[in-house]
């Protein structure tokens, strides 16, 4: 059993955290407030070498083999700096990873270059008003048209609302469920396509918001995959994206536990440094202790993915612990820099804006323990039926059950 990252790995760490000192440190709390996507964050992701690092070279891209655990390295050291940075490259390596796999070989070279030099960007809507988790249930419908579909519905909780154009999930058919659902490229020029941007608490350069479909007329070369398959493709992405998340929170974290842990060795209270009291000593402990545990879980379940093998308990638990222990480290060392923890002097604040966003995005802490506990202790203890009860894991994320 081995805890350490490989001799490559840790090189590839040092040298991106040098770059990120340099590129995305700076002016972070000057690009904080504004509730927009901003694509000047796609020229700084460019500049470090990560646009397009997973895509295929004959579309522009850098044809990386890119691991799980490496693209948990990069999640982590960017969200040390820029929550928001992470947030987007994550779609943008989601987004071309699902072009790459289900896109006709027109759309992949209309679209992949243009992503991996920055031009475009792609965001995903699954989430629906009232769905939330549950996107089986989606509503927003497809009716075919001779070589069209014409769409309509609405999306909600929608990350990189105002962009060039969406991976979208879309019921087909009539049947319940799952098995309904598929996915489309839409542009977001077409017409009957219409923007609501939030305004947000945190993670405001990712321009969370609403989208509605009036009657979009997408061509049918647009849908992604086979029809019917779009739900397994989505719950690819997840089981990813959840530890990728927790990495995120935990590197933000550290970041404020950072600057505590220098704040503290400086500050003086009552003749003696404020890092020689108990009470700040051991509660920086106790949470740097809950952030290196999360960390692991997290890792565990990236390396998992890169074995091929089942990792939906240990992605749901990096989730909700990681996460969770990511927001209580943060506020325990916002409290440790006195009345200044609530000025603008320090980030400590925005940066747990920015991890509570993750309460619910990617799955709610309490849908992740629902997805724990499933493995753990089987169907009994979820408080639905499952619909799919003979499908198997491989059948559904392409993975193998170990």
């Amino acid at each position: 059993m081995n805890f350490d990252f490989t001799e490559e790995q840790i090189l590839f760490q040092k040298r991106l955290k040098e770059a990120c000192e340099k590129i995305v440190g700076p002016g972070y709390m000057e690009r904080w407030p504004k509730d927009e996507f901003d694509y000047n964050v796609l020229k700084d992701l460019d500049e470090l070498g990560l646009l397009g690092l997973n895509a295929p070279e004959e579309y522009g891209g850098q044809g990386y083999p890119l691991s799980a655990v490496e693209s948990g390295i990069i999640q982590e050291t960017l969200g040390y700096y820029d929550q928001s940075y992470v947030t987007i490259l994550g779609g943008h390596f989601n987004c071309v990873e699902m072009l790459v796999a289900l896109a006709n070989e027109e759309i992949k070279k209309e679209w992949i270059p243009k992503l991996c030099s920055g031009e475009k960007f792609i965001g995903y809507c699954f989430v629906e008003p009232g769905t939330g988790t549950d996107l089986s249930n989606i509503k927003t419908a497809g009716v075919q048209d001779g070589d069209y579909w014409v769409i309509n519905g609405a999306k909600a909780s929608v990350s990189f609302c105002d962009v060039d154009a969406h991976i979208v999930a879309v019921r087909t058919n009539e049947q319940r469920g799952s098995r309904g659902i598929s996915l489309f490229l839409i542009p977001d020029d077409l017409e009957g396509v219409e923007h609501f941007v939030y305004t947000d608490f945190g993670l405001k350069q990712i321009g969370r918001g609403d989208i509605a479909y009036k009657n979009v007329r997408v061509p049918a070369s647009y849908m992604l995959g086979s029809e019917g398959q779009g739900f397994k493709n989505i719950m690819h992405i997840f089981d990813h994206g959840r530890p990728g998340i927790a990495l995120q929170c935990i590197g933000a974290a550290q970041s404020v536990m950072d600057l505590s842990y220098e704040y503290c060795r400086q500050r003086e209270v009552f003749g003696q440094k404020l890092s020689k009291y108990e009470a700040i000593s051991f509660g920086l402990c106790d949470h740097q202790t809950n952030l290196d545990l999360a960390r692991l879980i997290s890792y565990k379940a990236m390396w998992l993915r890169d074995e091929g093998r089942w990792n939906a308990k240990e992605a749901g638990q990096a989730k909700f612990f990681g996460c969770e222990a990511a927001f209580e480290a943060t506020w325990f060392a916002t409290r440790t820099f006195g009345h200044l923890g609530y000025t603008s002097d320090y980030p400590a604040l925005n940066k747990l804006a920015d991890i509570m966003g993750y309460a619910w995005g990617d799955g709610s802490w309490e849908v992740c323990k629902m997805v724990a506990i499933r493995e753990i202790a089987g169907v009994d203890y979820l408080p639905y039926e499952r619909r799919n009860k003979d499908s198997s894991y491989k059948v559904m994320t392409g993975f193998e059950k170990k």
